[in-house]
């Protein structure tokens, strides 16, 4: 018995939109990401650039926005890493979803572990370029 071909309809097709759409997205970040690489690859040998020279002028300019700047940065730090990672983990495990919680904590590691490579790989290739106090 042979069967019948499936008959392709639009709707068919109108699902493959959406994946397509993030892969284009997601090459054209890739391809501004390794421009932008590159960039930084020419000119780390040259002092600041515009672009810091520009915040070193605010910062000398506005000392309020130096403090509070240097206070954002601290957001980024290793402890409030771990504490913003303990209280999803805490409200993933409260509801049941360890596999999420898991998910959470390897990705956190593999991250950070990630970044503590990139520094030592940048430390092992010598210095780049003096940052402005």
């Amino acid at each position: 018995m042979s069967r019948a071909p499936v008959q392709q309809t639009p709707s068919t097709y109108a699902s493959l939109w959406r994946p397509l759409l993030v892969g284009a997205f997601v090459a054209a970040m890739a391809f501004v990401f390794l421009k932008l690489g590159s960039e930084v690859v020419k000119v780390k040998h040259k002092g600041l650039t515009p672009t810091s020279s520009t915040a070193h002028g605010l910062r000398e300019q506005y000392p309020s926005l130096s403090s509070m700047m240097r206070d954002i940065t601290g957001l980024g730090s290793l402890a409030v890493l771990a504490l913003l990672t303990a209280f999803a983990v805490t409200y993933l495990m409260l509801f049941r979803s360890r596999l999420l919680a898991v998910l959470v904590v390897a990705s956190i590691l593999s991250g950070t572990a990630l970044v503590a490579l990139l520094k030592i790989s940048s430390v092992a290739h010598g210095p780049t370029r003096q940052w402005p106090n």
